[in-house]
């Protein structure tokens, strides 16, 4: 008898994973499916703007379809994910010069007490966080942009997508909040090994907070992947349809 397939759950996602990993969390019991999960964040007056909005998109329209380059808005998304990812891995500076990310490090002579506060990293996170928030949303609404005039198909799933950002990003900022003050327990984990050590040489290659760093970013690699996964599928749907 042939064997039904899994469902895709929210815990196998490459962030989940990540925390996994680095023991920061337990792995996750099987949860209940897309529908089903959606069916728990969407509420009463979110499903009647969900109803009327898909009204909206079923009434013909009049204004004339062009085609577009699904390559050059693919490129464009490619550019700019490529530029974030870099971003986090070269612990580089944005290109907004209004926004610098600093890596909190100990200062000469401070005591182990002083040097361990998480304080500054849980702060470096969330700062990182807003921006990846702010580019994702941004790109994401580009990629509407480009396949809103294809087709009246891609249309309809352009205004049901930016319908469905605005109902769940209240969920999603809640969900990924918490991730700076979870990471704290890698921290610790680190730190409680070397807490003999002077705090001078945490940062030296090979030690402990080089080590907390690099899993840092893992984490807000993983974290941009999630956040972009809506708009991947958006430009799989363009694809297929220009095809």
């Amino acid at each position: 008898m042939k064997r039904a397939s899994r469902p895709t759950h929210f815990h196998s996602s490459l962030l989940i994973r990540t925390l996994v990993d680095l023991a920061v969390l337990e792995p996750a019991t099987p949860a209940p499916n897309l529908p089903e999960k959606l069916s728990t964040w969407i509420s009463f007056t979110d499903a009647i703007t969900l109803s009327g909005m898909q009204k909206d998109c079923a009434a013909p329209t009049t204004s004339a379809m062009n085609a577009t380059n699904d390559f050059a808005v693919a490129q464009e998304f490619s550019l700019a994910r490529r530029a974030l990812e870099q971003s986090i891995s070269r612990y580089a500076t944005p290109s907004n010069n209004k926004l610098r990310f600093v890596l909190p490090t100990p200062q000469t002579g401070m005591t182990v007490e002083e040097a361990s506060i998480y304080t500054p990293y849980r702060r470096y996170h969330q700062n990182y966080q807003r921006h990846l928030e702010q580019s994702a949303r941004s790109m994401r609404s580009r990629v509407r942009s480009g396949m809103a005039n294809v087709s009246p198909r891609l249309r309809q799933l352009a205004m049901i997508d930016a319908t469905y950002e605005n109902i769940l990003q209240e969920r999603e900022a809640s969900l990924l909040a918490g991730l700076p003050t979870l990471f704290e327990r890698r921290f610790r984990q680190l730190c409680k090994a070397h807490e003999h050590e002077s705090p001078e040489l945490w940062t030296k290659p090979g030690a402990w907070l080089t080590q907390f760093f690099s899993d840092l970013h893992a984490v807000l690699l993983a974290e941009l992947d999630l956040r972009l996964q809506p708009t991947v599928g958006l430009l799989e749907a363009l694809t297929s349809d220009t095809n």
